[in-house]
């Protein structure tokens, strides 16, 4: 279901920081694919409860913890958290220097959640090309911060921490709720390095992670997937990159949509 639908002329224009292309939703699956990933709180918001708990696992060449808008213009989303894409992608940051751009940006919309919904970030996994600066330790990211996972174990530590565990239900049970989901959060750029053009993960390491993540659906709340164009080197690498994720076996029946729109995929995709 396209929520933002593409237009035309979208293989020419610039997502960078503040600029919000398309969004996607799968169909049967808590699954959203963006352009930029700005949009991903507007996603977490439609699938999470405000009364609920969740556990968090970034994946991104960056950490997306940049600096807050001021909490005034987006708190009301606390009480209505589901807008429309267009609200809000519309909200301003109120701060005199930045008046003219949007409150969440592509590096900010992980701080401006945690504000308005803490308990969604109980647990947060970090696998990302940088580790945590100081401020960034600082920030209340939840109680347990993972803050360097290589490539090598980004499979094997997605496995683990999307199963759910024995002692994890005993918990669950004591306190007599469900095992907290997860909000998984994937950038594409992840599988590049900072020349953007080169892709420095396979695409049989791509279909892995994919793998790994949808055998896992049921433990996830919602999955959010960034296609970055600028940080992959435009949008005929990031596109590919999307390609290798969802054309296979793990997420192909329910994204066919995705990957049949012809702004997107001119050539087509089927081969």
């Amino acid at each position: 279901m396209w929520i933002k639908a593409t237009t035309q002329d979208i293989l020419r224009r610039n997502s960078y920081d503040t600029h919000l292309n398309f969004l996607w939703k799968a169909d049967g699956l808590p699954l959203y694919i963006m352009d930029n990933h700005l949009a991903a709180a507007w996603c977490w918001m439609q699938e999470c409860s405000s009364e609920e708990s969740y556990q968090f696992f970034h994946i991104d060449r960056h950490n997306d913890l940049g600096a807050l808008a001021p909490y005034s213009c987006y708190q009301y989303l606390k009480e209505n958290p589901r807008v429309s894409i267009d609200e809000y992608t519309g909200i301003r940051n109120t701060s005199v220097t930045l008046q003219d751009r949007p409150a969440f940006t592509w590096d900010n919309y992980i701080n401006q959640t945690i504000q308005l919904f803490p308990d969604w970030f109980r647990k947060c996994v970090y696998a990302t090309h940088k580790s945590l600066d100081d401020r960034e330790r600082r920030m209340n990211l939840g109680c347990n911060v993972i803050e360097e996972i290589s490539p090598c174990h980004l499979s094997g530590t997605l496995d683990y921490e999307l199963s759910v565990r024995e002692h994890e239900m005993l918990m669950a049970m004591a306190r007599n709720a469900a095992v907290d989901k997860w909000i998984v959060n994937l950038d594409l750029d992840y599988f590049f390095i900072e020349d953007p053009s080169i892709k420095f993960l396979t695409d049989a390491y791509i279909r892995n992670i994919a793998g790994v993540i949808k055998s896992h659906v049921n433990e996830i709340k919602v999955l959010t997937i960034a296609i970055s164009p600028e940080c992959c080197g435009g949008w005929r690498y990031a596109l590919n990159a999307a390609l290798t994720f969802l054309r296979n076996e793990h997420f192909l029946e329910h994204c066919v949509e995705f990957l049949e729109d012809k702004n997107l995929y001119p050539n087509g995709w089927h081969d």
